[in-house]
């Protein structure tokens, strides 16, 4: 059920069902409160609903240096990886929440990074957070979708001519 009050100067609408997490949202119109609260208990009736708040409070540069610290130091080459990923988070797309992650945010890294580095190591590290984001999702139970695959990659280098 849903309930509605006025806070401050915003309406918040909290959501309670058994089985979910509550749910807050503040808006600045009594309307938007209501029509998110109804599309949250309808997805929660469906079966649909997918809980974003993890995904909302983590950044890229969190989730690099997670699966640097539980799955990468298990991993042959760590040291390699890890400058890698540290690196990664260095750059703008390390202070986006996943929530933020989407397809534009990883063209636009692409693009700045196919203006540094050649198509071949972009390619590397878009598999990279593919693999990443992936392992988040199954494993650590963050729902998020993936942006990579819904991007075009830069075009495979010719290989070398022996």
């Amino acid at each position: 059920m849903a309930i509605f009050r006025f806070r401050g100067n915003r309406w918040q609408a909290r959501v309670r069902r058994i089985g979910h997490p509550d749910l807050t949202k503040s808006f600045n119109h009594r309307s938007d409160a209501e029509r998110w609260a109804r599309s949250a208990e309808t997805d929660m009736d469906r079966g649909a609903f997918l809980d974003q708040s993890q995904a909302m409070r983590l950044t890229v540069r969190d989730l690099l240096a997670r699966y640097v610290a539980e799955v990468v130091i298990t991993r042959p080459h760590a040291k390699l990886h890890t400058f890698r990923f540290e690196a990664m988070a260095k750059r703008p797309i390390g202070k986006l929440n996943l929530f933020a992650l989407t397809p534009s945010a990883i063209a636009s890294y692409r693009d700045q990074r196919l203006r540094e580095v050649t198509a071949g190591s972009v390619i590397r590290e878009l598999a990279c957070i593919s693999a990443i984001v992936n392992h988040a999702r199954k494993e650590w139970g963050i729902s998020i979708v993936n942006p990579v695959p819904l991007i075009r990659k830069p075009p495979q280098p010719k290989g070398r001519d022996r």
